[in-house]
């Protein structure tokens, strides 16, 4: 580059640094428009909620009135036991989808923890009529947000106490390669050593079986956030509380039904 053109360069950059300088010097603080918000206003505005529950408003709500509210204000478009009425979204399932080509996102797999599904049923929902429920319809909508395990033994692939028996750790992972595309593997695990071949092999759903809540919270610490823990066997609605306090995102509960009291329902046949 020849002297005169060095200078010229250098005399633009100068040019535009003095101009900058001048515009800065020149731009008012402020522009004049609105005010500064009050702090009122901002906490009205700060709706966000964490997953551990911080920032939920207070309310209450209970299973069965979130079953009536749901009947009237959902099961238009989700189905009476969350299966999708025609094209709207199932409720229900989903569990293990989300990394196939068409995951299937419901409460089970997409919205795994209910202080995000609170959130979101408060602000999008009803579907056209968003932010229609109270605090505490939403509340009781979450709890009566129960989804089915599975609907049959072909909603899931299974390794259970025979398997390990039976086949070993060598043949889990063969398994988990093999498994179709789009269904949860969900292997259940009785003792440590079962729950470390299981977290090295890739499982992603565990199955704790039989097991005390002091065991299923080590196992939770254990396995890490991105690992499915279910609890069953022996679990009551007496102490399904303390089970989901231990850590398992989800509880199976066969004494709802196997233990289900009889109706005393009889047919007489009186002479006319």
């Amino acid at each position: 580059m020849s002297n005169w053109a060095k200078r010229l360069a250098a005399g633009i950059v100068a040019g535009a640094l003095a101009a900058g300088s001048a515009s800065a010097a020149e731009k008012p603080s402020k522009m004049g428009l609105g005010r500064q918000a009050l702090p009122e206003e901002i906490a009205a505005w700060d709706t966000d909620v964490q997953p551990d529950g911080s920032g939920l408003p207070p309310g209450r709500g209970t299973v069965k009135q979130g079953e009536e509210i749901y009947l009237q204000r959902c099961a238009s478009c989700h189905g009476e036991f969350g299966q999708g009425a025609g094209r709207w979204p199932t409720l229900a399932g989903g569990q293990g989808s989300l990394n196939a080509d068409r995951p299937n996102k419901t409460i089970g797999s997409f919205w795994p923890q209910l202080a995000p599904l609170y959130d979101y049923i408060r602000r999008t929902m009803p579907w056209g009529n968003a932010r229609s429920l109270t605090a505490d319809e939403t509340y009781a909508v979450v709890a009566g947000g129960g989804v089915e395990n599975r609907r049959s033994l072909a909603g899931a692939v299974l390794w259970k106490d025979n398997h390990w028996a039976l086949l070993g750790a060598g043949d889990l992972a063969r398994a988990l390669a093999a498994a179709p595309s789009g269904l949860p593997i969900v292997v259940e695990v009785e003792d440590d050593a079962q729950l470390v071949r299981a977290l090295a092999a890739g499982v992603r759903h565990i199955l704790v079986d039989n097991q005390p809540p002091l065991r299923v919270a080590a196992w939770v610490r254990r396995a890490g956030p991105d690992v499915t823990i279910q609890a069953s066997g022996g679990i009551t609605p007496e102490t399904a509380r303390a089970y989901a306090e231990a850590g398992a995102q989800l509880i199976s509960i066969g004494a709802l039904t196997h233990s289900a009291p009889a109706a005393p329902i009889r047919v007489d046949i009186l002479p006319p």
